[in-house]
């Protein structure tokens, strides 16, 4: 059973049928509390579904009762901001802060969307766009890196949906982020040494 926070006379119920009958008053926004009720449920049973969890009618009422508070990403972004500087983490708000102005800018400002909205497609159009602005790939790599954890971060604190993740699919170690070897020519090494050299045999005559 579980309770909606309201009561109605007996004589107005009718306990066959479990709903209000034709005479209660307010009927149609006690049905109305009902409905939402149930599409709340059904909703936490599709995303144990999705994620492939067993569930009891007790689990189920407990996972209710700790409901999702979605937020948009620009939301959640400036909290995780706001936090990273009173916790005095400069380098964490600056890295995520940087995220937030290249998502900014991709979305012409129009960043106030649920997480659920950042698919697959979404992530493609984003890697194109950096690679527009000729980023580097380690430049990309973090982009995305950042991303992924802030959409992990938002998913541990019920503001977004794990059926909805999707860098399950979309893998971000394809990014080559290996620094390119610098190496310098035997003959530069040679000059070096000879100037180095005769650098020395000047410095010891004029000594003299």
């Amino acid at each position: 059973m579980k309770s909606l926070g309201i009561s109605v006379n007996p004589k107005h119920w009718d306990f066959v049928k479990n709903k209000p009958k034709p005479s209660c008053p307010n009927k149609e926004y006690i049905q109305k509390i009902i409905l939402a009720k149930e599409t709340e449920l059904q909703e936490t049973m599709m995303e144990f579904a999705s994620e492939q969890k067993t569930y009891t009618t007790t689990t189920l009422a407990n996972a209710h009762n700790q409901k999702f508070q979605l937020k948009s990403v620009v939301t959640f972004y400036k909290e995780l901001i706001e936090e990273f500087a009173a916790d005095s983490k400069c380098g964490n708000r600056l890295i995520y802060k940087s995220s937030y102005n290249s998502l900014l800018k991709f979305t012409k400002g129009k960043l106030d969307i649920p997480f659920c909205a950042i698919d697959i497609d979404w992530l493609k159009k984003y890697e194109k766009w950096m690679r527009s602005k000729n980023n580097r790939e380690t430049t990309i790599s973090l982009q995305f890196r950042t991303l992924r954890s802030a959409y992990n971060k938002a998913i541990q604190a019920k503001c977004a949906r794990k059926s909805d993740y999707p860098f399950d699919d979309y893998k971000i170690n394809k990014f080559d982020t290996s620094t390119q070897k610098r190496a310098i020519a035997k003959t530069e090494v040679l000059k070096f040494t000879q100037g180095s050299s005769r650098f020395r045999q000047t410095a010891v005559r004029s000594t003299k």
